[in-house]
């Protein structure tokens, strides 16, 4: 279990970069480009794309640049970076599923489409809800300071995919340090400020760590289960605690294996949606954390989310 800790250090190097950088980036080159709430959803699409731990904490600081006060960006941010577990061939989860079920990626799709109709437009519809870029930010004409950090955030996406995402953004924040040239004080309260965020992350890694430490047990345990809705109850109870997406995935393939392969759409959408609500899912607590969201707020709005995928999923079956 002390393995499994220590070995999410770098994602503590990620969030201790991203904080700084949402405190130290300038973003007008950005909103200067892609006028209004689009701006919100390129930074998303593009960040979250990224196969790689930590994408919400990547696409946060640019988000938090083009509106520093905006709490809603919180749950736009999350829901954004998460689509891509849903379907995306370069995922994990989705991996782990068709090898394990032996599907092809078009009959992985022709189960979950429903699921991606309901998740796009819940997407949509946050987008088209937020206020558009702060004006102080929007309305600045941009120099080449601006577009110099745009570019090192845009390497530092493109480097995640070859280097790692910790790693690549030590280099944008080295990069917006000497061009921004802060005081030694900005880089100060940069630094301080980002200590409670790492404690809440750092809280996080230790609970997934003691709920992956039982996880063996736990699926033996599912295999010796009477019916049905205790399998699929004991099943969202493991997802929910272990809050990462390859166990939420592993534990998708053994419930099928157990139930058929007809209920694929229905526990699919159940595991998911058991992994978007996890409190020891490190994205989701260092996504409100970023905002200063509120989290009860942002956890009924996923719950919203969740009924809607469960009943996508349902209709599906039953069509």
């Amino acid at each position: 279990m002390i393995a499994d800790i220590l070995k999410n250090w770098d994602f503590l190097v990620l969030a201790l970069c991203c904080s700084m950088l949402g405190k130290l980036l300038d973003m007008s080159a950005l909103t200067a480009l892609v006028r209004g709430r689009w701006s919100y959803g390129l930074v998303a699409v593009v960040s979250g794309i990224l196969p790689v731990p930590g994408r919400v904490l990547v696409a946060a600081p640019v988000l938090a640049s083009c509106s520093p006060t905006n709490r809603d960006l919180g749950l736009f941010n999350y829901v954004s970076t998460h689509s891509y577990y849903l379907w995306s061939p370069l995922e994990s989860s989705v991996i782990i599923i068709l090898a394990g079920l032996g599907l092809s990626y078009a009959q992985f799709l022709s189960v979950v489409w429903p699921m991606l109709v309901v998740y796009f437009g819940f997407w949509l519809w946050l987008l088209t809800s937020l206020p558009p870029p702060s004006p102080p930010i929007a309305k600045t004409a941009p120099d080449w300071r601006c577009w110099v950090q745009l570019g090192a955030v845009v390497t530092g996406i493109g480097l995640a995919l070859v280097i790692g995402a910790p790693t690549a953004f030590v280099g944008v924040l080295v990069v917006i340090v000497i061009v921004g040239r802060p005081s030694w004080r900005e880089l100060l309260v940069a630094g301080v400020g980002s200590l409670p965020l790492l404690a809440v992350v750092a809280a996080a890694i230790v609970l997934g760590a003691i709920a992956r430490h039982y996880s063996a047990w736990f699926l033996q345990f599912l295999a010796t289960l009477p019916t049905t809705t205790s399998i699929l109850t004991c099943g969202f109870v493991a997802a929910w605690l272990l809050g990462s997406s390859t166990r939420y995935a592993g534990i998708t393939v053994a419930i099928v294996g157990l139930l058929g392969m007809p209920l694929l759409g229905f526990v699919f959408a159940l595991e998911f949606c058991a992994y978007l609500l996890s409190p020891t899912h490190k994205c989701l607590l260092a996504s409100c954390y970023f905002f200063n969201s509120q989290v009860t707020t942002t956890y009924w709005y996923l719950a919203l989310l969740c009924a809607l995928l469960l009943s996508a999923s349902l209709l599906a079956l039953w069509r």
